[in-house]
């Protein structure tokens, strides 16, 4: 499947509506009805941004192993917090469903260190390093 338009990523968040979680109200402030296609990594920023206060909440940057997509989303406990769809999805079956692996993940304080990296850098060295370990370890098995 090919992940390069709007029609294609709504139709995913079609796919995953039978894994969605409501959300306490004060965390849905901010969210669209639309879809962010290849915007992940801002909206899942955006999102911890907004909610700084959000206890436990970890910024994840991690792929989609069916499509070779990197991803990112943030994580409250039990619940996944998708900024490309701007849906909420119980974590263990989003992570089923989308066949998601997590790379790295960071708390608040965290995600502002990296987006610093990205910006001085182009990219976030601690990902691409554990994403390479990820894929050889693959390969090799």
């Amino acid at each position: 499947m090919s992940v390069d338009n709007c029609e294609t990523y709504l139709e995913i968040r079609n796919r995953l509506s039978d894994i969605e979680v409501q959300p306490l109200v004060r965390y849905t402030g901010g969210l669209s009805k639309r879809v962010y296609p290849h915007q992940c990594f801002d909206k899942a920023f955006d999102f911890m941004k907004r909610n700084s206060d959000l206890v436990g909440a970890m910024y994840v940057e991690g792929i989609y192993t069916n499509l070779n997509l990197d991803h990112a989303w943030v994580e409250i406990g039990g619940v996944v917090f998708d900024g490309t769809m701007q849906r909420f999805y119980d974590k263990s079956l989003y992570y089923k469903k989308q066949l998601a692996v997590k790379i790295v993940e960071y708390d608040y304080k965290g995600m502002w260190n990296v987006l610093l990296e990205k910006q001085q850098k182009g990219f976030n060295e601690k990902f691409e390093l554990k994403k390479s370990e990820y894929l050889r370890k693959l390969v090799s098995e």
